[in-house]
């Protein structure tokens, strides 16, 4: 049975803040646990996907670790987090958007592009695309090995998974490669030249 120095009054929102500030984890704990469960069914009722608000869920509650010292308490604290989650869903929707706009197959790099730095940016998203697009192009008019190895290449495969693969030598992809990414600045120069055109 606990004793009366053991147990902790229920604090408010604004004295655990202060405390979480001061440095005691538990109390951090506390602020945040406390608003979870109701922020994570709002943000599942916007979204329609557990997975996704649960991440959501989790960036809202960082986000708000992160700016506590710089909250007010012109509000409730509750609002200021959902003011935070109602962020995080229009980021997630801008994303999710920007991923449409870009079609369906987004091409190699450009969606972790987007989760980092997306914050209204699409048109440079767009012009990533455009120029995967030029190299991507290029690759289709490479000889076939050097075409793979590039295209695998791409999909995050390294030399030993290569070899096993294309069951070729490491000498012969290492080769291959070289010449495929000399071909391949000697072909996007060409195209940038005839553009200039």
């Amino acid at each position: 049975m606990p004793q009366l120095d053991d147990i902790k009054p229920q604090l408010d929102d604004i004295d655990l803040a202060e405390s979480c500030l001061g440095g005691d984890q538990q109390d951090c704990n506390s602020l945040f646990d406390r608003h979870r469960q109701v922020l994570f069914i709002y943000i599942k009722k916007k979204v329609g996907d557990h997975e996704v608000a649960r991440d959501l869920t989790q960036e809202t509650l960082l986000r708000a670790y992160r700016g506590l010292r710089d909250f007010e308490w012109d509000s409730s604290f509750k609002t200021w987090l959902f003011s935070i989650a109602i962020n995080q869903f229009r980021d997630y929707h801008r994303r999710k958007h920007a991923l449409k706009r870009l079609g369906d197959e987004v091409p190699f790099g450009i969606e972790e592009d987007i989760d980092k730095n997306l914050r209204g940016d699409i048109e440079a998203l767009i012009e990533k695309k455009e120029k995967m697009d030029k190299v991507n192009a290029g690759i289709q008019q490479l000889p076939k090995r050097q075409r793979e190895i590039l295209q695998l290449t791409q999909k995050g495969l390294n030399y030993n998974e290569i070899v096993h693969k294309l069951k070729i030598s490491r000498i012969a992809v290492g080769t291959n490669k070289t010449e495929a990414l000399k071909n391949l600045r000697a072909i996007l120069k060409k195209i940038k030249k005839d553009k200039k055109k």
